[in-house]
């Protein structure tokens, strides 16, 4: 090997070095990785990568494989956990629907109740009778105070 394919050897090595490491001299921290970006970084060309150092180029294709891997793993990760998150939303939202759906059945229910109570408060010919101590709840005492007064 000649000196100069040793230097330009141990370059390209530093230079994908500094690149894994985030502190490249030349080019721009937050670019990705590459065989473009290593030539550049070591000052040759791509072509010269490519055509007289191949052991350089498999191992960036190496290392991007296992980075895109990488980046493909977490990507999953992330989906799976807010595919979980969003099911544990739509079960909360199911189960407050149905609260919703009593309370409204329930709200009818008790403005019925109170329509009624209403008419009976305002008709001046009636007189409401204490319950019967048999009576149990609010509605046997309605219902008993109804039948009676009629």
């Amino acid at each position: 090997m000649t000196a100069q394919r040793t230097q330009t050897l141990e370059g390209l090595r530093l230079a994908l070095l500094r690149l894994q490491k985030g502190r490249p001299r030349t080019v721009d921290p937050e670019r990705k990785l590459s065989i473009a970006a290593v030539a550049e970084e070591a000052g040759v060309s791509a072509a010269t990568i490519h055509n007289r150092y191949p052991e350089i180029a498999d191992q960036i294709r190496r290392l991007l494989d296992k980075d895109t891997r990488r980046q493909r793993d977490a990507e999953h990760q992330r989906l799976l956990t807010e595919r979980n998150k969003n099911r544990e939303l739509r079960e909360r939202l199911r189960v407050r629907e149905e609260e919703i759906a009593k309370l409204v059945s329930l709200n009818a229910a008790l403005e019925i109740e109170n329509i009624e109570l209403r008419a009976l408060l305002s008709a001046r010919n009636i007189t409401p009778l204490p319950a019967p101590a048999c009576a149990v709840g609010r509605d046997a005492a309605i219902s008993d105070t109804s039948e009676n007064t009629i």
